[in-house]
């Protein structure tokens, strides 16, 4: 639930500045398309790596032991 909330008022509080942007693009067209562009070239090219998963969720493997105690 405080996803969601946190999630609405993200969206509400960067609606004004979308607003503003789209307003910007339309009236500089061609300085907003070299600004995409630029970002398509540069900007997207990024790796994202995910998190490692929590301790909980490891899967912890134990060596199986030969029958005379001795490693395999």
């Amino acid at each position: 639930m405080v996803n969601f909330i946190v999630a609405v008022v993200a969206i509400l509080a960067t609606a004004p500045l979308t607003i503003w942007g789209v307003r910007c693009a339309r009236k500089y067209r061609r300085t907003a398309s070299a600004a995409v562009s630029l970002l398509l070239m540069f900007g997207l090219n990024m790796k994202v790596d995910p998190p490692p998963p929590p301790q909980t969720e490891t899967a912890r493997r134990e060596e199986e032991e030969a029958k005379d105690d001795e490693p395999k």
